[in-house]
């Protein structure tokens, strides 16, 4: 009988969650929009959870969640690549 030894590979990753309700009623989302020809000036949106399907589609950079938090999150990353 033969044992074949098979190294194992252990994987780990940081999984951050992020409320992105906003309105009255908390039935609109949190939109961080990134103006077409104006990335220098990203907007923290709350809108219909019906036009985030088309913002993220037609606007490169737009996210969900606020503009601070994905400004914050692209320092650190930043930050983590120069190390």
């Amino acid at each position: 009988m033969f044992l074949h030894h098979h190294p194992v590979r252990l994987l780990f990753a940081t999984i951050n969650t992020v409320d992105v309700r906003c309105g009255n009623n908390q039935n609109k989302v949190v939109l961080c929009h990134v103006p077409p020809g104006n990335a220098g000036n990203p907007q923290t949106l709350c809108i219909s959870s019906n036009a985030v399907p088309a913002h993220l589609a037609g606007h490169p950079g737009d996210c969900l969640g606020s503009c601070t938090l994905r400004l914050s999150s692209t320092q650190q990353s930043t930050a983590s690549e120069a190390r």
